[in-house]
Protein backbone atom coordinates (compact mmCIF):
# COMPACT_ATOMS: atom_id res chain seq x y z
CA UNK A 1 0.00 0.00 0.00
CA UNK A 2 1.35 3.44 -0.94
CA UNK A 3 0.51 6.61 0.97
CA UNK A 4 -0.31 8.93 -1.97
CA UNK A 5 0.04 12.08 0.17
CA UNK A 6 3.49 11.05 1.41
CA UNK A 7 4.55 10.05 -2.11
CA UNK A 8 3.43 13.43 -3.44
CA UNK A 9 5.78 15.26 -1.08
CA UNK A 10 8.97 13.73 -2.50
CA UNK A 11 10.31 14.19 -6.04
CA UNK A 12 10.79 10.44 -6.42
CA UNK A 13 7.28 9.71 -5.17
CA UNK A 14 5.84 12.26 -7.60
CA UNK A 15 7.73 10.60 -10.48
CA UNK A 16 6.41 7.16 -9.55
CA UNK A 17 2.85 8.39 -9.10
CA UNK A 18 2.97 10.24 -12.43
CA UNK A 19 4.33 7.14 -14.22
CA UNK A 20 1.56 4.99 -12.76
CA UNK A 21 -1.07 7.51 -13.86
CA UNK A 22 0.39 7.54 -17.40
CA UNK A 23 0.68 3.74 -17.51
CA UNK A 24 4.41 4.13 -18.17
CA UNK A 25 6.91 1.29 -17.74
CA UNK A 26 9.59 3.70 -16.48
CA UNK A 27 9.15 6.20 -13.66
CA UNK A 28 12.35 8.02 -14.52
CA UNK A 29 16.07 7.76 -14.83
CA UNK A 30 19.13 9.05 -13.05
CA UNK A 31 22.58 10.29 -13.89
CA UNK A 32 25.29 9.37 -11.40
CA UNK A 33 27.72 12.05 -10.27
CA UNK A 34 30.66 12.12 -7.89
CA UNK A 35 29.99 15.76 -6.87
CA UNK A 36 26.33 16.65 -6.44
CA UNK A 37 27.07 20.06 -4.95
CA UNK A 38 29.04 21.09 -8.05
CA UNK A 39 26.20 19.87 -10.26
CA UNK A 40 23.71 21.93 -8.23
CA UNK A 41 25.94 24.99 -8.71
CA UNK A 42 26.34 24.26 -12.45
CA UNK A 43 22.57 24.04 -12.91
CA UNK A 44 21.97 27.18 -10.83
CA UNK A 45 24.46 29.04 -13.05
CA UNK A 46 22.28 28.02 -16.02
CA UNK A 47 19.22 29.45 -14.28
CA UNK A 48 17.70 26.13 -13.21
CA UNK A 49 15.97 25.85 -9.85
CA UNK A 50 16.56 22.53 -8.11
CA UNK A 51 15.16 20.56 -5.20
CA UNK A 52 17.76 19.03 -2.94
CA UNK A 53 20.21 17.57 -2.33
CA UNK A 54 17.91 15.12 -0.60
CA UNK A 55 19.33 12.34 1.59
CA UNK A 56 18.32 8.71 1.08
CA UNK A 57 19.40 5.31 2.37
CA UNK A 58 18.44 1.70 2.70
CA UNK A 59 19.80 -1.25 4.61
CA UNK A 60 20.56 -4.28 2.49
CA UNK A 61 19.59 -7.71 3.87
CA UNK A 62 23.30 -8.42 4.53
CA UNK A 63 23.51 -5.36 6.81
CA UNK A 64 25.37 -2.99 4.45
CA UNK A 65 23.94 0.54 4.60
CA UNK A 66 23.60 2.16 1.18
CA UNK A 67 23.39 5.97 1.30
CA UNK A 68 22.86 8.52 -1.45
CA UNK A 69 21.86 12.09 -2.18
CA UNK A 70 19.65 13.19 -5.07
CA UNK A 71 19.08 16.46 -6.87
CA UNK A 72 15.91 17.14 -8.88
CA UNK A 73 15.02 19.94 -11.27
CA UNK A 74 12.24 21.95 -9.64
CA UNK A 75 10.08 21.84 -12.78
CA UNK A 76 9.36 18.13 -13.25
CA UNK A 77 9.61 16.63 -16.72
CA UNK A 78 9.32 12.83 -16.96
CA UNK A 79 11.94 12.83 -19.72
CA UNK A 80 14.55 14.60 -17.61
CA UNK A 81 16.77 12.68 -15.23
CA UNK A 82 17.50 13.39 -11.61
CA UNK A 83 21.09 13.36 -10.36
CA UNK A 84 22.38 10.94 -7.75
CA UNK A 85 25.57 10.80 -5.71
CA UNK A 86 26.23 7.52 -3.90
CA UNK A 87 28.07 7.25 -0.56
CA UNK A 88 28.60 3.52 -0.17
CA UNK A 89 31.52 1.37 0.98
CA UNK A 90 34.04 0.50 -1.74
CA UNK A 91 32.74 -2.30 -3.96
CA UNK A 92 29.27 -2.23 -2.38
CA UNK A 93 27.39 -0.10 -4.93
CA UNK A 94 24.50 -2.18 -6.34
CA UNK A 95 26.00 -1.99 -9.85
CA UNK A 96 29.28 -3.45 -8.54
CA UNK A 97 27.71 -6.49 -6.91
CA UNK A 98 27.85 -9.81 -8.75
CA UNK A 99 24.50 -10.85 -10.16
CA UNK A 100 23.53 -14.15 -11.72
CA UNK A 101 21.29 -13.65 -14.74
CA UNK A 102 20.22 -16.13 -17.46
CA UNK A 103 21.31 -13.61 -20.13
CA UNK A 104 24.79 -13.30 -18.62
CA UNK A 105 26.33 -9.85 -18.31
CA UNK A 106 23.78 -7.05 -18.97
CA UNK A 107 24.79 -3.47 -19.81
CA UNK A 108 22.79 -0.40 -20.81
CA UNK A 109 23.71 0.36 -24.39
CA UNK A 110 21.38 3.31 -25.03
CA UNK A 111 18.52 5.23 -23.46
CA UNK A 112 15.95 6.99 -25.64
CA UNK A 113 13.84 9.67 -23.97
CA UNK A 114 11.32 12.31 -24.90
CA UNK A 115 11.17 15.52 -22.92
CA UNK A 116 8.59 18.27 -22.81
CA UNK A 117 11.52 20.70 -22.63
CA UNK A 118 14.43 19.49 -24.78
CA UNK A 119 16.53 22.55 -23.82
CA UNK A 120 16.21 21.62 -20.15
CA UNK A 121 17.13 18.04 -20.97
CA UNK A 122 20.24 19.23 -22.81
CA UNK A 123 21.32 21.28 -19.79
CA UNK A 124 21.01 18.23 -17.57
CA UNK A 125 22.68 15.58 -19.70
CA UNK A 126 25.17 17.54 -21.79
CA UNK A 127 26.79 15.29 -24.38
CA UNK A 128 26.14 11.61 -23.67
CA UNK A 129 26.97 9.02 -26.31
CA UNK A 130 24.34 6.58 -25.07
CA UNK A 131 21.51 9.11 -25.07
CA UNK A 132 19.00 9.84 -27.84
CA UNK A 133 16.04 12.22 -28.00
CA UNK A 134 12.67 10.91 -29.20
CA UNK A 135 10.78 14.16 -29.92
CA UNK A 136 7.58 12.58 -31.26
CA UNK A 137 6.72 10.69 -28.07
CA UNK A 138 4.97 11.52 -24.81
CA UNK A 139 7.62 12.81 -22.32
CA UNK A 140 9.47 10.08 -20.45
CA UNK A 141 11.78 7.15 -21.05
CA UNK A 142 10.73 5.69 -24.40
CA UNK A 143 13.03 2.68 -24.61
CA UNK A 144 16.20 1.24 -23.19
CA UNK A 145 18.51 -0.92 -25.28
CA UNK A 146 20.45 -3.47 -23.28
CA UNK A 147 23.44 -5.50 -24.41
CA UNK A 148 23.31 -8.98 -22.95
CA UNK A 149 25.38 -12.12 -23.33
CA UNK A 150 22.61 -13.25 -25.69
CA UNK A 151 22.76 -10.07 -27.84
CA UNK A 152 20.91 -6.72 -27.87
CA UNK A 153 17.47 -6.47 -26.31
CA UNK A 154 15.09 -3.51 -26.39
CA UNK A 155 12.77 -2.71 -23.49
CA UNK A 156 9.95 -0.21 -24.06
Amino acid sequence: MVDADAAGRSPTGRRVRSALERGSTFAGWALRTQDLDSERDRLAAQGLATEGPLEGSRLRPDGVLLRWRTLHVAVPDPGCPFLIEWAVPEGQHPAERPVEHPAGRVEIEAVEVAAADSELLGKLVGELDSFALAPSHEPGVVRVRLRTGAGPEIIE
